[in-house]
């Protein structure tokens, strides 16, 4: 029999390994999970917007087609926003698709995975009372292969729809606009604003917007 329990340690258990093991991974799960709420909420007050303009072509997804359709906006200021200019005050383009050749987006995981739409986005976050202009341009399109902003397609349907989102989502127009050849332009919406965002009026009054200076190839082709 022993006398002496001074430093006398009781063993450490499996089921205390399991517990210790178990309590790491929530911790590690509750982390993850407020980082991914964190993003969430950034990411909707990145995405808030008031009103959505979409351009969207090749929607029976004709494998002869692969153009590059390009949504131009012009708010009362005059400021502009467009595939090399994406922020604007109040207004950006979502994203530059140039058909095939980018049709896969980064997911919420971070994953890219196919996206065969061809479509951009337009949003206005911030109401300005005034005119707005919405274009779409065709830029460029693959011909026996190659993509060059030189090719000779004729007629190239884009429909474009306005949405305006507060205090519910409603369309406000929707048209299609036929982009006859490349570097075409065509205004597809003029619409305008009142100081509460409310829409006065819609009109189709041909703008221009496509730089003088961004002729095929030129410094700010894509």
């Amino acid at each position: 029999m022993h006398g002496n329990y001074d430093g006398y340690e009781s063993p450490v258990t499996l089921s205390d390994i399991m517990l210790k093991m178990v309590m790491v991974l929530f911790v590690l799960w509750l982390a993850a999970e407020i980082m991914a709420k964190k993003k969430h909420e950034e990411a909707n007050i990145q995405k808030k917007a008031e009103f959505i303009a979409t351009a969207e072509w090749n929607k029976d997804r004709d494998p002869n087609v692969d153009c590059d359709v390009d949504l131009w906006a012009r708010d009362p200021d005059g400021n502009t926003v467009y595939f090399s200019h994406k922020e604007g005050t109040g207004m950006n383009i979502e994203r530059d698709d140039l058909g095939a050749r980018n049709d896969t987006i980064v997911n919420s995981s971070g994953q890219m995975v196919p996206n065969p739409e061809d479509k951009e986005y337009w949003y206005l976050r911030v109401i300005k009372p005034g005119e707005y202009s919405i274009n779409v341009h065709l830029y460029g399109c693959k011909y026996n292969d190659v993509y060059s902003s030189q090719t000779r397609v004729r007629n190239l349907p884009v429909d474009v729809e306005l949405i305006k989102l507060n205090p519910r989502m409603q369309i406000v127009d929707r048209r299609t606009v036929i982009l006859e050849k490349v570097w075409d332009e065509k205004t597809a919406f003029n619409f305008t604003l009142d100081s509460m965002g409310n829409v006065v009026s819609v009109t189709q009054i041909q703008v221009k917007m496509v730089e003088t200076a961004q002729t095929p190839g030129g410094p700010n082709s894509q």
